[in-house]
């Protein structure tokens, strides 16, 4: 189940690792007001890109349905943190 806190977990995750790249950042605020579904494990929550690139939280639900959302099984994040790159093909991308 999507919460508000892990939406908030999750965008500040990521900003933090954007935070290192300028120009994923301008790559990705082409893509701004789009929203994205995460889950890792049970863990699910939701982000909202914005103009600078950066995600924001969306609360339960947001607008409908989210332009994409990936999920990430909790047995690959061990070899995910390990760069096994065959552990890529197996997160789920909608």
């Amino acid at each position: 189940m999507a919460t508000p806190a892990v939406g908030f977990f999750f965008s500040k995750a990521l900003n933090r690792v954007l935070a290192d790249y300028p120009l994923a950042r301008e790559k990705l605020g082409r893509h701004a007001h789009k929203e994205v579904a995460l889950s890792i494990g049970p863990a699910a929550g939701r982000v909202r890109i914005t103009p600078a690139g950066e995600v924001e939280p969306v609360g339960i639900g947001g607008a409908g349905a989210a332009d994409v959302s990936f999920g990430v099984p909790l047995r690959l994040l061990p070899r995910l943190v390990a760069k096994d790159e065959a552990a890529m093909r197996e997160v789920r991308f909608e």
